[in-house]
């Protein structure tokens, strides 16, 4: 008997639970002398998670495999019936009617693999007329169907015990001679349909398409009350509408709900105590993933994965191969880094995937300004001697409505810090501009007073200013002013006489101690002073003198008889009364001012 080989490694045999179809309806052809057996297919095999060999997808994540899927199957056969060689071909399909399932789901388009897929085997004989075939069900994983390649033990999730069954074929030819291949089917048998679906982490939950009877009452004598009540209950499974109970009684410690994956690849991956988070999918459906730092900022909630629960949520055939479960209140195992105490509130921990951090490490290190925190719940167990950065499973209570009020308190305290923020830019605005006003207006007024200032200075140190000239006649003898003028050799000066009492006349002069009266009564002489001297030079101001620089001719002070007449005219010189007309100088005085 020619055989085909398997390039996988065959798995050990596995007997339990065996089944031998001997049912003749399964046999679709078969001439006498010739039998099938399929020795041990079970009813139900299970899918697992394998990480991906390097030579597929260079190694990442993981794949579903059958797991333990090693079948034999007996052939025997009345060889003095036939002449030749015999050739077997052994493949698996989906079973018709789950075919036809998973078509009246999807309006008439399947994504599942419908045809037929090739399986290789290990021929060994046993006799002169009996053979057996070892085979494995993983030993294919994807064929192509109308050019599109799909997995050959794709599940379905809904439905399940229903779409989610295969079958075997096995064909027998016999070669009357060596110029054809499988020249006469002799005998054709398919097997008794067989259940694929993901591990159960619980105890398998009933189904309305389950064939295996929904309550299983244990057969120990149960004593019956007088009022018809049961005071004891035994049962594996049971499947009940209502339940009412004053206490109910367990060792399980929390209270899970089934949660869809993202992805579904990683449900052999997620273990207990992982912490997981909440997000939302394409279809706005709410999925759960690993926490890790480059989903952290996505995730809407964070959660524990649970295996102690003793009441699992939001189950269904749909969810169960798809979901795991996440602890929504109860005691659990939480993976945690670093030393734990009693007491210490657990986070969510953004730099290392799947494990939560205490709240002194988190203070500890340095977190960004707007990163989240989700509290996982609370420790009830210490852990002191682990390392830093090792981590251990530590017993907390945990609780989804802790991290839905964490959300809460956090979505708050950013609402008041963008309200603060706001508050505090629209009081630094409104200061700013206050104080940009006040030193507009600040500078202004220093400006003017600037302005001021230089006005000042320059009416008073410039020359025939305002300031000047009221200076000058400041102290002055009712501002009696005595027009003249007079020839010199070379000029003619014209020049105006300010009238003072001699006693003023220090406050206009630099040298006052050249400053004496003419001989004589007082009241004879009158004394004036040079108008444009005083308004083009340096003069006194209280008690302090400035620029005495002469910028006007003429004499700087003048004296005459009380008429004002030209020959009386005399001037200061170095501390002597000089006659102006000494030196032949005509003098014209135009007015004489009253006494």
């Amino acid at each position: 008997m020619a055989a085909g080989y398997s390039d996988s490694d065959m798995l050990p045999l596995i007997c339990d639970n065996d089944r031998t179809d001997d049912d003749e309806t399964l046999y679709e052809f078969r001439i006498n002398g010739v039998t099938i057996h399929y020795e041990n297919l079970r009813s139900e095999y299970t899918k697992v998670h394998k990480k991906i060999p390097r030579r597929f997808k260079q190694g990442k994540g993981s794949w579903m495999r059958v797991e333990n899927g090693v079948v034999s199957i007996g052939i025997d056969v009345n060889a003095a019936a036939y002449s030749g060689s015999f050739v077997a071909k052994v493949v698996v399909q989906r079973d018709r009617k789950a075919y036809e399932e998973t078509l009246r789901m999807n309006d008439g388009q399947s994504k599942y693999l419908g045809g037929e897929v090739n399986l290789n085997y290990n021929c060994t004989q046993e006799g002169t007329t009996k053979w057996k075939l070892n085979l494995d069900l993983d030993s294919v994983y994807a064929a192509e169907e109308n050019g599109i390649v799909k997995e050959v033990y794709a599940l379905c999730p809904s439905n399940i015990y229903v779409t989610n069954k295969f079958q075997l074929v096995t064909e027998l030819y016999v070669r009357e001679d060596t110029c054809g291949y499988g020249d006469r089917l002799i005998c054709k048998k398919r097997s008794q349909p067989f259940l694929l679906r993901t591990p159960q982490r619980s105890p398998p939950y009933p189904s309305l398409q389950d064939p295996t009877p929904p309550v299983s009452i244990s057969p120990v004598p149960i004593p019956e009350a007088p009022d018809g009540i049961f005071n004891i209950l035994s049962a594996n499974t049971a499947s009940i509408d209502t339940l009412e109970a004053h206490v109910i009684k367990t060792r399980r410690r929390d209270i899970g709900y089934h949660i869809p994956l993202k992805d579904y690849s990683q449900k052999g991956e997620l273990d207990e105590g992982d912490v997981v988070g909440f997000f939302e999918d394409e279809y706005e459906k709410t999925v759960i993933e690993r926490l890790s730092k480059e989903n952290y900022d996505r995730a809407k909630l964070a959660g524990v994965i649970t295996r102690s629960y003793y009441v699992a949520g939001l189950c269904s055939d749909s969810q169960m191969d798809n979901s795991d479960l996440v602890c929504v209140i109860g005691i659990v195992k939480v993976r945690v880094l670093g030393p734990v105490r009693n007491g210490d509130q657990l986070y969510a921990y953004k730099k290392r995937p799947g494990v939560a951090a205490t709240r002194t490490r988190l203070l500890l290190e340095k977190r960004e300004e707007n990163d989240k925190t989700f509290l996982i719940g609370q420790a009830i167990e210490s852990k002191n001697g682990v390392q830093y950065n090792e981590e251990t499973l530590v017993s907390a209570f945990v609780s989804v409505v802790n991290g839905i009020d964490c959300l809460a308190m956090n979505q708050r305290v950013e609402s008041l810090d963008k309200n603060l923020k706001g508050m505090i830019q629209s009081l630094v605005y409104d200061a700013t501009k206050k104080i940009k006003r006040r030193f507009f207006w600040l500078k202004a007024l220093l400006l003017v007073a600037m302005l001021a200032v230089g006005i000042a200075l320059w009416q008073r140190y410039a020359p025939n200013t305002l300031l000047r000239e009221s200076m000058c006649k400041r102290g002055s003898y009712k501002e009696n002013k005595m027009p003249l003028r007079y020839n010199t050799s070379w000029e003619e000066i014209k020049m105006t006489g300010l009238e003072f009492k001699f006693k003023d006349l220090h406050e206009k002069i630099y040298h006052k101690e050249d400053l004496k009266p003419r001989s004589g009564r007082p009241g004879n002489f009158r004394y004036f002073i040079n108008f444009e001297r005083c308004k083009n030079r340096g003069v006194s101001y209280g008690n302090k003198y400035v620029d005495n620089t002469l910028t006007a001719s003429g004499p700087e002070i003048l004296s005459s008889d009380v008429h004002c007449t030209p020959k009386s005219v005399k001037y200061l010189n170095d501390g002597r009364w000089v006659k102006l007309m000494k030196y032949r100088r005509r003098i014209t005085i135009s007015h004489c001012p009253p006494v």
